[in-house]
Formats: C-alpha cells, sequence, structure tokens
C-alpha cells in the first residue's frame, strides 16, 4: 500500500504517459538498479558502442524505429493476440511473423550469439514492459483495444490509450522508478515457456478489463481506483523480470569458455 498510494495521489495530474516513453524508461531504469554490478557493467560496455548511450532511455527505441522500412518486420514484436475464449497464451497464438513472446526469446538468443548487440538489449528491454501490459496480450478484431471506445473523465478515448496512457496521469520517471521496488519473489533463470507464463498473467488482467468494459464506457477516478494498482504490479513484475532475465543472460555469457 506505501508503494500505491504514491500512484493514486497523482492520478489527478494531466493526462499523461503509462506505457509509453515515461513508464519504458522507468521500468528499464528499474531494472539497471536491480541488476547485479558486473550485469551493470557488462550493460555499460554494450550502450557505450550504441548511438543510445544510456539503457534506460534507448529502451524507448523500439518505438521509434518500427515504422521505419528496414524494421516494420518489428511492428508485431510488441504484441500477441489471442482468441477472446482463451484463458491462457500459448505457443500456437504466435503467428509464423512474430510476436511479443517469440521476440523477447529471440532477442535473448541474440545477445547469448554476440554480447555487444545493443539492438537486442534495447529490444529485450522494451519487449519486457510490452509483454506486462495487458492491452499488448489481448484480441485481434479491435486491435487490442484501439477500437473499443470508451469516456475517461469525460474525455473519449480507447482502451488501448487508456491503459498506454491515460490510466495513471502525468507521472514523472523520477516517481514511476521510485514506485517500482523490487518485489521479493520472481521468476530465477529462464525457461523457454516464461514469455507465455508472463503474457498469460497479463491476459488475465485483460479478461477483467473486458468484462468491466461491457458493464461501463463512461468511467472516471473509481476505474484509476480499481486498476492503477494492478497496473502498477504490472509494471514492478516487468522491472525485476527484466533484471533477473538480464542477469541470466549475462551469467550466460560469462560461462562461455574464452577463445584464445
Amino acid at each position: 500500500m506505501r508503494l500505491i498510494l504514491p500512484l493514486l495521489m497523482l492520478l489527478t495530474s494531466l493526462p499523461g504517459a503509462a506505457f509509453e516513453a515515461p513508464a519504458h524508461i522507468a521500468i528499464c531504469e528499474a531494472a539497471w538498479q536491480q541488476v547485479q554490478p558486473a550485469t551493470r557493467q557488462w550493460l555499460k560496455q554494450v550502450m557505450a558502442n550504441s548511438p543510445q548511450k544510456r539503457f534506460s532511455s534507448g529502451c524507448v527505441w523500439p518505438d521509434k524505429v518500427r515504422k521505419q522500412s528496414d524494421m516494420e518486420h518489428t511492428k508485431v514484436w510488441h504484441y500477441i493476440n489471442v482468441p477472446r475464449s482463451a484463458t491462457t497464451v500459448k505457443p500456437g497464438d504466435c503467428p509464423a511473423q512474430g510476436c511479443v513472446t517469440s521476440a523477447i526469446r529471440d532477442m535473448r538468443e541474440r545477445l547469448l550469439s554476440n554480447p555487444d548487440d545493443w539492438q537486442a538489449l534495447l529490444f529485450i528491454g522494451h519487449l519486457m514492459a510490452d509483454i506486462h501490459q495487458p492491452m499488448h496480450v489481448s484480441y485481434a478484431d479491435d486491435r487490442g483495444g484501439n477500437r473499443a471506445d470508451i469516456r475517461f473523465r469525460g474525455e473519449r478515448t480507447n482502451l488501448h490509450a487508456l491503459w498506454d496512457g491515460d490510466l495513471t496521469g502525468s507521472l514523472r520517471v523520477a516517481d514511476q522508478v521510485r514506485a517500482l521496488q523490487p518485489l521479493p519473489a520472481v521468476e530465477s533463470g529462464f525457461r523457454s515457456d516464461f514469455p507465455e507464463r508472463w503474457a498469460s498473467g497479463s491476459l488475465a488482467l485483460t479478461r477483467a478489463i473486458y468484462a468491466d468494459y461491457q458493464q461501463r464506457k463512461r468511467v472516471d477516478d473509481s476505474y484509476a481506483e480499481l486498476f492503477a494498482p494492478q497496473l502498477q504490479q504490472r509494471m514492478q513484475l516487468a522491472a525485476a523480470r527484466l533484471a533477473n532475465l538480464l542477469d541470466e543472460i549475462h551469467e550466460q555469457i560469462t560461462k562461455r569458455p574464452q577463445s584464445d
């Protein structure tokens, strides 16, 4: 509750961003603070060779480049769509061209193959936030909530925009980072089914969001009071799991025999 209260106190701020740039930066900054010192040093080395330089702000880069002709194939990496009847996310839900779950696995493999691959590193940082945002684990028929019109505090928006930005208001990055305290226990290491498990957690919240949406399409501060703590928890999980994933990748890299 001590972590949630600052968030709720700021809900009356002007509309800002949640899983847009500030929260991506906040999640990556929180993960940066939570990783082991040796992992942090590795991240510094990787980012020193990139045009982004700083890991936390660099985590916004995948959103900036996905409209470039040479990066358009990465658009589908930011989400996964499931059937309306689904209660869990399965590997078969990911199409051949890829999705957020397959992209996380692929970027991990890229980093293991090339520990200096700054693009793979920034995609991991970015996608670990996306997979914990419920509207990025949603339904194709309304484009992940983009076609689900809703009025929030009298302003017309949609479910995706509401959860991407309108819900939490204009929280500063520093405020968000302070709220993203380490969680006492999250999965350690990495298993191939982890991305589906993480996405299934978001889907559980997605189902609750849509159940509420069917009952009311005009929402106010009571909506924020109901869902903001759950969004906060998803962001905490994203930061903690990202930190663990980065530690795991670095550990795997350092275990490899050094070539002459």
